[in-house]
């Protein structure tokens, strides 16, 4: 049936669409995007996708967020005891976000125990990365962040392998990634499988080109 559908005729009517399953196939998690286009369809099914360039995943749930966190101002800014820790936010683009404090004293052994605690993705925490605010009204902004903080399940991480993090975050910035997670997350709770899914060009990524085409 779909040999006898032409990509014209398919959009030929603003009253309706009709689209195969095998085009829903095409786009990681198979969503009933019917709207997109062949040309997105392609990318998605050629280009590499964003988790194979990058360690991605929501970090911890303290089990007590009264009990384990503060904001930094609340607490003497020479403490051991309190780490910088990322926690989603309101939409913010770039940089910012950077509100919380955690309670990590014996490396986070007080947590470890707590009842609903859940350290994940511990071989990231303290690196330099990329992070979002998980649930958005409309779309979801991207961040970098030095060295130093501990993430939350509410403000997943991505730690590029070999792609330049400045080059990343501006590309994940854009119009067009905002374009394809509205088809990869239209419910707009952006979690780490969904921005792993981000089909990415497999080259151009050095720091120099995206001065120079910025």
């Amino acid at each position: 049936m779909r040999a006898s559908i032409s990509a014209e005729h398919r959009r030929s009517s603003a009253a309706f669409y009709l689209a195969s399953s095998a085009d829903f196939r095409m786009i990681p998690g198979a969503p009933i995007a019917y709207w997109v286009s062949d040309r997105v369809r392609m990318v998605f099914e050629t280009a590499k996708p964003l988790g194979s360039c990058a360690s991605i995943g929501k970090g911890l749930d303290t089990g007590d967020n009264d009990r384990f966190l503060r904001r930094w101002f609340e607490v003497a800014a020479d403490s051991p005891q309190w780490i910088p820790y990322l926690k989603g936010g309101p939409f913010r683009k770039w940089y910012g976000n950077l509100d919380y404090v955690l309670d990590w004293t014996d490396s986070g052994e007080e947590i470890r125990t707590a009842a609903g605690s859940n350290r994940r993705n511990a071989h990231n925490y303290f690196k330099s990365g990329i992070t979002w605010t998980r649930i958005s009204s409309a779309v979801t902004g991207f961040r970098r962040f030095p060295e130093g903080f501990i993430f939350d399940s509410t403000g997943p991480c991505l730690f590029p392998y070999d792609i330049n993090t400045e080059a990343l975050c501006a590309f994940l910035n854009t119009n067009l990634t905002a374009s394809l997670l509205q088809i990869i997350a239209p419910t707009l709770d952006f979690q780490s499988g969904h921005v792993s899914r981000i089909p990415l060009a497999p080259d151009g990524w050095d720091k120099k080109r995206v001065e120079v085409l910025g």
